[in-house]
């Protein structure tokens, strides 16, 4: 799995992410609220807006892969399980992440029984998957 090996690309990806248009386009703030830490805030050591959400930062994201020396815009693959929502989602992701200097490909598995058997696979092409527990 030696996808995304550099940190300034992450940064980047990470700063053009649109966790508001994730949750607008999943149903709102009454399906969705976004994530600002690692931990529930019932777990000890919870700190609120550790990882402040909101509509991404696209200038931030584009000076990081130039600081990167990367060819841009950056080509990433997004592999997620695909409904009709985590295709509007996914929709959401791309803008922001294309914004900040990206060339996203949408990879929707409509398989959801395989899905996570597949991005499991050493020779899987996602740089960005889906994931949850």
């Amino acid at each position: 799995f030696k996808r995304m090996t550099n940190l300034q690309v992450r940064q980047a990806l990470a700063a053009s992410l649109d966790d508001t248009g994730w949750v607008t386009a999943g149903g709102g703030d009454k399906a969705y609220e976004e994530a600002t830490d690692i931990v529930n805030p019932a777990v000890k050591g919870y700190q609120k807006d550790l990882f402040p959400g909101g509509k991404g930062d696209a200038e931030k994201s584009k000076q990081l892969l130039q600081q990167a020396g990367v060819q841009m815009p950056y080509p990433i693959t997004f592999t997620y399980p695909s409904t009709a929502t985590a295709d509007k989602q996914a929709a959401a992701l791309k803008a922001g992440w294309e914004a900040g200097g990206f060339k996203v490909t949408l990879d929707g598995v409509a398989n959801q029984d395989a899905y996570y058997t597949n991005i499991q696979k050493p020779d899987q092409k996602a740089d960005v998957i889906w994931a949850g527990w």
